[in-house]
C-alpha cells in the first residue's frame, strides 16, 4: 500500500531512485521483486544503512520490518516496471504463502479464500519518464557507512525465548494463542532485568508451525546465526525485527546502553493477532549502582577473602544450614561480570582477568540478599 492506495502508478526518472519500505500489514509477509527479476540494491534495514549495498532479486519483508533499496532505472525510459510480491515463491509456514502451516494440514479461517495468498501480485508500477531530474544519481555507491557489529565475545548474558502454541495440533500450532516460555503476557511481571550497558545474546526458538516476526523495543541487534548458519548479507545490519520461521532458531546480540529506569520495554511477535493473544513480554534496564548498603553483609553472615584480591576470591557462608542460591559480581556501572548458581556454603571464583578497581558481590542465600564491596588490586 502507498498512501492507502494499492498498486499506484509512480512517475520515475531514468536514474537511480531510493525507496524506503515498511511492511505495515498486521500479518502478511511480502516477497518483493521487480519485473523480469531485475536486480536492485538493499542499502539499509531497520536500524540504518549497511556498510555496502547488497544486490538482490527478492526481499522478504515481515510485518514491522523496514528496508531501504536503490533501483536503477537508467536506460529504461518509456518502460513500465512493476514491484511485485512473489507470494507463489514463499515457503509454507509463512503468512502469505499457499499454506500458512509449515507441516501438516493446519490452516487459518478464511485464509484459502484470500486471492493474494500464494499468488504473485503487483504493489507499485513505475512509469519511467523520458527526461531526468536536475543533478540525477546515475551510479550505485560501492560503500556507504562504517558499520561495526557487536562482537559475540562481549556477551555477558544469554537468554532463550521459546515460542510455542498453547494448544498443540494442526489448528493450535498455526492459529495460537502462542506464548513465550510457556507463559502468557502479564503486565504486572517484568520477565527480565537487564543492567545498563549489558551486552546480551538472545535466542528465539520457534516451536510452532508458523513463522513469527520477533520485535524488541529499546535496542537494535545484530543477528549472529539462523539455525547455526551465518545470516545472509541483507540480514547482517542493525535490526529490531527478525522473522523466525517454523522450527527455526535465531540468535542475536544487543548492547543495552541507554534509557535505564523502572519503565519496561516490550518484546513481542509483530503479527497483531499473536501479540494481542499474549505472545509478548517485557524487560527493564536497571541503572548503575550508586549506593550499596553493606550493613546486611556483616562478617557474621559471610566471609569474602582475600579482599583486596589478585587472582581469586573465596565466599563462605558462616551459617552451615544456609546454602548459596546465586552469586553475581557487578562493576561500578551495574554491569554483570559474573553470575552463577551454587549449592555449597563455600566457593572459589577466579578474578585474575578483572581490571583493578571496585566491584560488588551479591550473594542470594535462601530468602536473603547479601552485598559486599570487593577490591581488585594487582
Amino acid at each position: 500500500l502507498v498512501n492507502g492506495t494499492r498498486n499506484p502508478y509512480l512517475p520515475i526518472p531514468p536514474q537511480v531512485v531510493r525507496l524506503r519500505l515498511l511492511n505495515a500489514s498486521s500479518d502478511r509477509l511480502y516477497n518483493l521483486g521487480l519485473t523480469a527479476n531485475k536486480t536492485f540494491n538493499q542499502i539499509g534495514s531497520d536500524g540504518g544503512l549497511f556498510a555496502n549495498p547488497v544486490t538482490l532479486t527478492r526481499l522478504m519483508l515481515a510485518p514491522g520490518e523496514r528496508a531501504e533499496i536503490l533501483i536503477d532505472f537508467t536506460g529504461l525510459a518509456g518502460q513500465n516496471i512493476n514491484l511485485l510480491s512473489y507470494a507463489s515463491e514463499l515457503p509454507n509456514g509463512i503468512y502469505g504463502a499457499t499454506n500458512p502451516a509449515a507441516m501438516g494440514p493446519g490452516t487459518i479461517t478464511g485464509y484459502s479464500g484470500n486471492p493474494l495468498n500464494g499468488t504473485n501480485f503487483n504493489i507499485i508500477q513505475f512509469q519511467v519518464n523520458l527526461s531526468q531530474t536536475a543533478n540525477p544519481v546515475t551510479t550505485i555507491p560501492s560503500s556507504l557507512v562504517i558499520a561495526t557489529p557487536v562482537s559475540p565475545t562481549l556477551s555477558v548474558q544469554s537468554r532463550t525465548l521459546t515460542i510455542s502454541p498453547v494448544v498443540m495440533g494442526p489448528s493450535g500450532s498455526v492459529n495460537g494463542p502462542f506464548q513465550f516460555n510457556g507463559a502468557p503476557f502479564n503486565m504486572s511481571i517484568n520477565n527480565y532485568t537487564v543492567p545498563l550497558n549489558n551486552v546480551e545474546t538472545w535466542v528465539i526458538d520457534n516451536q510452532s508451525a508458523i513463522a513469527h516476526p520477533f520485535h524488541i523495543h529499546d535496542v537494535q541487534f545484530y543477528i549472529l546465526d539462523i539455525n547455526g548458519s551465518i545470516p545472509p548479507l541483507n540480514l547482517q545490519g542493525r535490526k529490531d525485527v527478525v522473522l523466525v520461521r517454523a522450527q527455526q532458531t535465531v540468535k542475536f546480540i544487543a548492547r543495552f546502553n541507554d534509557f535505564c529506569d523502572s519503565i519496561p520495554y516490550m518484546f513481542h511477535c509483530h503479527m497483531l493477532p499473536h501479540e494481542d493473544d499474549g505472545l509478548m513480554g517485557q524487560f527493564v534496564v536497571s541503572c548503575p549502582i550508586t549506593a550499596i548498603n553493606e550493613n546486611n553483609a556483616s562478617n557474621n553472615e559471610f566471609n569474602l577473602y582475600p579482599n583486596p584480591s589478585q587472582h581469586f576470591i573465596n565466599i563462605q557462608l558462616n551459617d552451615p544450614s544456609s546454602k548459596m542460591i546465586k552469586i553475581e559480581l557487578f562493576d561500578l556501572l551495574g554491569k554483570i561480570i559474573f553470575a552463577g548458581n551454587f549449592y555449597e556454603s563455600k566457593i572459589q571464583i577466579p578474578v585474575s582477568d578483572l581490571s583493578n578497581g571496585t566491584y560488588f558481590i551479591k550473594v542470594y542465600s535462601n530468602d536473603t540478599v547479601l552485598t559486599r564491596k570487593l577490591l581488585i588490586n594487582k
